[in-house]
């Protein structure tokens, strides 16, 4: 990804940094690396599953975007640590934080046509991106977002063998 394209990977702190910040930065820290075990080892239904389970229904006419975009700041910040891409975990944290604040939220996983076919995700709440730029729809505008839903997700039949 092009770090030019994603100013947002790299949020500051707020102004006044305390205890309460630098427990949520933890605490995003700490979700992001259980989601991302949870990912490598029992894959994408599975995590969906769990964080649904463990989140309360979110109240779709609540719109607080400032919250919202808070959220994705702290995620992402947290995210800085981890030597690989982490979209999809900052995203699927993100997304996770918002429910429990009874903020809805979509998870967006999009390709931008190219030589590599290179793959993003991000998070709205009502249409606002909160962890990346604004404009990230038009860089990857080929989206699978119903095909990706967490609460889609986990009804779907099973396939394979595993």
């Amino acid at each position: 990804l092009n770090p030019d394209t994603h100013a947002q990977d790299t949020p500051r702190p707020p102004s006044q940094i305390t205890a309460r910040w630098i427990i949520g930065l933890i605490g995003a820290w700490v979700l992001l690396r259980l989601v991302d075990v949870g990912l490598r080892v029992s894959g994408y239904r599975a995590v969906c599953r769990v964080l649904l389970a463990t989140s309360p229904q979110p109240d779709d006419q609540r719109r607080d975007d400032d919250r919202a975009r808070a959220y994705g700041r702290l995620v992402n910040r947290a995210g800085r640590s981890f030597s690989r891409s982490i979209c999809l975990r900052r995203s699927l944290v993100t997304w996770w934080l918002l429910r429990w604040n009874r903020l809805p939220a979509v998870i967006h996983i999009a390709v931008r046509p190219n030589d590599s076919l290179v793959s993003h995700s991000w998070v709205e709440h009502h249409g606002v991106v909160v962890n990346d730029v604004p404009h990230v729809a038009q860089i990857y505008p080929l989206s699978f977002t119903d095909m990706v839903d967490p609460a889609r997700v986990v009804t779907l039949p099973r396939t394979g063998t595993h």
